[in-house]
This record gives C-alpha cells, sequence and structure tokens, in this order.
C-alpha cells in the first residue's frame, strides 16, 4: 500500500511540475560517481618500498585515481542539477530549455541547458556556455549526453562527453584541457553501477597530455572493482613514463586486493607485476613484487581476501 500510495504521489507532481520529466532526463551524481571504501590517506606510487601495517599503497592510488574521475565529471554533473533546479525559461512536450543563467553575480559567463524528449524513453541534453557579453554565435556545448531514466527516480543508463577544450573559450574557465567519455548505468532492481571513462589529452601531471581509462563496477553491500591505466615515472632509470594498469577489488567491509602491471617506459623488454593485499582498515597485508622480492611479506592464502591475482586488461 505505501508504494502504491508513493507512486500515486509522484505522478501527482508531476502532473504540478510539466518540468519533471526533463530533470529526469540528465544523470544523478549517485549514477556516475566512482565510490571506494575510505581512508584519508594520500596517494603514493605503488612501487615505493611497503611496510607491512601502513596504510596499503595501492589502495591509495586507486583511491586517488577515482578521485580524478570523480573531479572531472561531478562537477559538470554539479552544475547542471544547479540549471534544473530552477524552473524552465522555455518549455513544450518535446523539449526544456533552462536558461541563459550567470553561474552566479560574479561570474563572467552564461549558461543555457536544452533537454530533448528522445525516441521511447530516452533523453538527449547539450550544457552550453559563454561569456556574458559575447553574442549568440560565441555558444559552446560542455556537456552533451542521451540519459535513458529507469521507472525509478535515481536509476538508469547513458553516456555523456566533456569537452574541456571548449571550457579553455570561456572568460573563466580551469586548467583542464581535452575531452571525458563517461558511460554509465545504475541497474534498477540491483542497483550495481558501472562507469566507464575515457580521457584524450589531457593533462598527465608531468607537463604533458595524456590519454587514461578507468572501468568501475560496485554492487550494494557486496564490494566493487576498479581498473585503471595511467602514465607515471614508477621506474626512475630516466624521465620516460611507464603505462601503469591496475585491477582493484574490494568487500563491503573495505578489505581488498590490487595487481598491477607496469610495462613500456624504461621497461623495454619485460613487464613487473605487484601484488597487495589490504585489511579492513586499509593496512596492507600482503605484498608480492616481481621487480624486488625480498621486499614481500604475508601469504597470500590467508592475508587476501581475494587469493588470486587478476590483471587489468586496459
Amino acid at each position: 500500500m505505501n508504494r502504491i500510495l508513493a507512486a500515486a504521489a509522484m505522478l501527482a507532481l508531476a502532473a504540478c511540475d510539466p518540468a519533471a520529466k526533463f530533470r529526469n532526463g540528465v544523470p544523478t551524481r549517485d549514477q556516475v560517481e566512482v565510490k571506494l571504501p575510505t581512508s584519508t590517506a594520500q596517494k603514493v606510487s605503488p612501487m615505493s618500498s611497503p611496510l607491512q601495517g601502513d596504510i596499503a599503497g595501492s589502495y591509495q592510488l586507486t583511491r586517488g585515481a577515482t578521485q580524478g574521475v570523480n573531479g572531472a565529471t561531478l562537477f559538470v554533473l554539479g552544475l547542471v542539477k544547479a540549471v534544473t533546479d530552477n524552473h524552465p525559461t522555455t518549455i513544450t512536450e518535446t523539449a526544456a530549455v533552462w536558461g541563459p543563467y550567470p553561474g552566479d553575480a560574479l561570474d563572467p559567463n552564461m549558461y543555457k541547458l536544452t533537454v530533448t524528449k528522445g525516441q521511447g524513453t530516452t533523453y538527449s541534453y547539450a550544457l552550453e556556455a559563454k561569456g556574458k557579453t559575447a553574442d549568440d554565435t560565441a555558444w559552446v556545448v560542455l556537456l552533451s549526453g542521451s540519459h535513458d531514466p529507469a521507472a525509478t527516480q535515481g536509476f538508469g543508463s547513458g553516456t555523456f562527453l566533456i569537452d574541456f577544450d571548449a571550457a579553455q573559450t570561456l572568460p573563466q574557465h580551469g586548467a583542464d584541457v581535452g575531452t571525458a567519455q563517461v558511460d554509465y548505468a545504475r541497474v534498477q532492481g540491483t542497483g550495481v553501477v558501472t562507469v566507464a571513462a575515457q580521457f584524450v589529452n589531457v593533462n598527465d601531471g608531468h607537463g604533458g597530455l595524456g590519454n587514461f581509462s578507468y572501468h568501475y563496477s560496485a554492487t550494494p553491500q557486496q564490494g566493487g572493482t576498479f581498473d585503471f591505466m595511467t602514465w607515471e615515472n614508477v621506474v626512475t632509470a630516466s624521465a620516460a613514463l611507464e603505462k601503469l594498469t591496475v585491477h582493484s577489488r574490494w568487500m563491503e567491509t573495505g578489505a581488498g586486493r590490487s595487481d598491477y602491471q607496469v610495462t613500456l617506459g624504461d621497461l623495454t623488454s619485460t613487464t613487473a607485476t605487484g601484488n597487495e593485499c589490504w585489511d579492513t582498515n586499509f593496512a596492507s597485508q600482503y605484498v608480492n613484487l616481481s621487480y624486488n622480492p625480498v621486499a614481500g611479506y604475508g601469504v597470500e592464502a590467508t592475508d587476501c581476501v581475494f587469493p588470486t591475482a587478476e590483471y587489468s586488461s586496459l
């Protein structure tokens, strides 16, 4: 009975607010956020010499990578939510337009969001921006995508592209360059969340540009996995960057494992591998390093919640 009443209330609200279906036509934070069990530890390199009982280096690296993905995507989605919290400027049966609005009183940029009803249950959208004093030929698309909302609010699937290069043309902008393509799904019924992100020609943190890939999957009350590929100077024989791929898994308790491979750069003819397991306090309990066997410790069979290695295919 409570579910019936709740459904009736939602229908009544939608009838009073014709913009509701368009607000549901864009993704939310819960659908695209990459979440990892929490620790306040700082990012470190997994190639550093680990100590048993310290916060696991590979956990810290994984958490740093998730924060990078979230920082790029959640800021833009937060801007979308701030826009759609207002009433649409114009609305029809097939489209709603919010704006143009300034970001705030001192923001030199103007923003406009258009959400359009597509085929079936799918919506497409575009977030545009320009300088306050620029004419209408100056609009650039910062975010564009499509979204298929589920019957239950907060679930759904879709894809979007963030264009940092377009943002660079605005009077006020960040330091990010390149693009980020994000595909996501939050499955109704199971609550499983998957997020795949591809960053192209973005700042690599070493004064250049690079491409980075991420794949995340999490099941409520069970844990999750996170794969990522990055370029780091993890072998210090020269300034060359090595390709680092990491496959991390964790339980709902926080205990987990990372298996990583390092190739290219100074490793021209070999692949270095590393394995690390951590407990519910994120403390390192098992380490095995192909490039430094004497630095290892722990017993894989008893100190790891996942007793066998799995490497990323990124």
